[in-house]
C-alpha cells in the first residue's frame, strides 16, 4: 500500500522481500554488503553495513521495487516496477544486463535456494516463473490481486502477503496453489523476511500493529509507528510486534538469525534491528524512497566471469520487431573487446556508441513505404532518411550503469478508399518503437 499512501500511484502496490538462507547477516566481519533499491532515482546501491559507506549507484530502470541476490553472490535481479522488466546486475562490475520483460508490472522477485529460478508477482494477481539460465518467462499462477510482498521459504513453498486484508498465505511454487491465509496483527503489510531456519516470517507495516500502551501515549498517530511482526509459520501464531517507528519497506535477515535490516521509505534510512530485544540500531542514509534490500552471500560478492571467446566479440544486442511488411532489427554495437549481450560487457565512458537499424521485407503483409527514422539516446537525437542507417552518439557525460536506447521508425501505407464515383487513395502514416540498453562502466 506505499503507492497509495504516496499518492503517487493509485492503482498499483508496492512490495519488497528477503529470500531466507540466501543472503547471510549484515554487519557482520564476514559478509558485511548489502544492496537497497531506490524508487526515487530509479537505482540500486551498494551498502557497507559494517561502516556505514554507500557505493556509486547504478541505473536499473525507472521504479526499481524488488531485489534478489543469487547464491553464488555474481549477480542481482531487481524487479522494476516503472519498466515491467527484471534487470540483471553484475554484482562484481555493476554492470547491467539485458532485461527481461513481463506482461505486468512486477512488484517483487524472489529467488529459489539453488538460484536457478526467479518468481516475480505483479499486484494485478499474476505470479511468474522465470528460468534465468534462458531468460524464459512461464505461465503464470493466480494470486490475489493486492500480493504486496513475497519470500521463498523452501524449494517449494512461498509466502505471500495481501496488503488489502493483511494476511499472509502460503503458496505452492510446483503447482500455484494457495494455502489458508494467516490474519496479521498489522495492515499495509509491505515486506516479508523468512528466518535462516524456516521457522519464522517477519513482516513489515507501515501503519503498524497492535502498539504498547507507552508507546501509544508517546506517538502522535500509529501511521507513523511501522513495525516489525514475527509469525510462526507452524502454528500461525503472531508475535509481539517491534516499533521500528516511520514507513518500513523492505527487510532482510542476518544468517544467525539475530539482526533484521529494515529500510524506511519515508525516511531513506536502512537501520539494523536486534529481533530478541527489539532495540533498533544506528541508522544509516542509503537514500530517497529505498524499497527493498538483498544481503550478499557470506563468501561475497563472486568474481566477474573471464570475457567471452573472441569469436563471439563481434555478437551485438539486437532488439527485432515487425510492422506490416517491414521487419526491422535494432542492433547496439559491442564495446571493444567484448560482447554487449553479456551482463559483463559494458562501454568506456566517453566512448562513442554505434547503433544500427536494418530492415527485411516479408511477403503476404500489407506493403509500407519507409520515411524516415528517429535515433535517441537521452536528450540527444539523430534522423535517418534511409535503411540501414547508423547514428552514432557519444556517451561523454552517462553516468555508470544501464541506459536506453529507442528508435522510431516511420512508414507510409497507402488504404483505398470508396468514393461516389472511384476508389481514392488515403496515405496514412504509421510508426513502431524499438527500445535496447546498454550499459557504461
Amino acid at each position: 500500500m506505499r503507492r497509495l499512501l504516496n499518492t503517487r500511484t493509485l492503482t498499483a502496490v508496492v512490495s519488497v522481500l528477503a529470500l531466507s538462507g540466501v543472503w547471510a547477516g549484515v554487519a557482520q566481519a564476514s559478509d558485511p554488503l548489502a544492496y537497497v533499491t531506490n524508487e526515487q532515482s530509479g537505482t540500486i546501491s551498494e551498502v557497507d553495513l559494517a561502516t556505514g559507506v554507500v557505493g556509486t549507484p547504478i541505473t536499473v530502470g525507472t521504479q526499481p521495487d524488488g531485489i534478489a541476490i543469487t547464491p553464488d553472490g555474481a549477480t542481482a535481479y531487481v524487479a522494476d516496477f516503472g519498466s515491467s522488466e527484471v534487470v540483471p546486475v553484475t554484482l562484481a562490475t555493476g554492470a547491467v544486463g539485458s532485461p527481461i520483460a513481463l506482461n505486468n508490472r512486477p512488484s517483487a522477485i524472489a529467488l529459489t535456494p539453488d538460484g536457478k529460478t526467479a518468481y516475480v508477482i505483479s499486484d494485478t494477481g499474476f505470479e511468474y516463473p522465470i528460468t534465468l539460465a534462458t531468460g524464459e518467462v512461464g505461465n503464470p499462477s493466480l494470486i490475489p490481486s493486492n500480493s504486496d510482498a513475497f519470500a521463498i521459504a523452501s524449494s517449494d513453498t512461498a509466502y505471500i502477503a495481501d496488503a488489502a486484508d493483511a494476511t499472509l498465505r502460503p503458496l505452492s511454487l510446483s503447482s500455484g496453489s494457495l494455502g489458508q491465509p494467516i490474519n496479521l496483527d498489522s495492515t499495509t503489510p509491505d515486506g516479508i523476511a523468512i528466518s535462516p531456519d524456516g521457522a519464522t516470517a517477519y513482516i513489515t507495516s507501515s501503519a503498524g500493529g497492535t502498539v504498547a500502551p507507552d508507546v501509544a501515549r508517546r506517538s502522535a498517530t500509529t501511521e507513523t509507528s511501522g513495525t516489525i511482526t514475527p509469525v510462526s509459520l507452524s502454528t500461525g501464531t503472531i508475535g509481539v510486534p517491534i516499533q521500528t517507528g516511520g514507513e518500513p519497506s523492505g527487510i532482510a535477515i542476518s544468517a544467525d538469525g539475530s539482526t533484521a535490516y529494515v529500510t524506511d521509505l519515508n525516511s531513506g534510512n536502512l537501520t539494523p534491528v536486534t529481533l530478541a530485544t527489539g532495540v533498533l540500531g544506528t541508522p544509516i542514509s542509503v537514500g530517497a524512497q529505498p524499497s527493498a534490500i538483498a544481503l550478499v552471500p557470506a563468501a561475497g560478492i563472486a568474481a566477474a566471469p573471464a570475457p567471452a571467446p573472441s569469436a563471439s566479440a563481434s555478437t551485438s544486442t539486437s532488439t527485432t520487431a515487425t510492422l506490416g511488411n517491414q521487419v526491422l532489427t535494432l542492433t547496439v554495437s559491442p564495446p571493444p573487446g567484448g560482447t554487449s549481450s553479456t551482463a559483463q560487457a559494458c562501454h568506456a565512458p566517453n566512448s562513442t556508441l554505434g547503433i544500427t537499424l536494418k530492415r527485411r521485407t516479408i511477403k503476404h503483409a500489407a506493403k509500407l513505404k519507409f520515411r524516415y527514422a528517429n535515433f535517441k539516446l537521452g536528450t540527444l537525437a539523430k534522423r535517418a532518411k534511409r535503411l540501414p542507417a547508423t547514428a552514432r552518439f557519444s556517451l561523454r557525460g552517462l553516468k555508470a550503469g544501464a541506459h536506453k536506447v529507442t528508435v522510431r521508425a516511420f512508414y507510409t501505407e497507402m488504404l483505398a478508399r470508396a468514393g461516389r464515383s472511384r476508389q481514392h487513395k488515403l496515405a496514412v502514416t504509421i510508426s513502431k518503437s524499438l527500445t535496447t540498453r546498454f550499459s557504461v562502466c
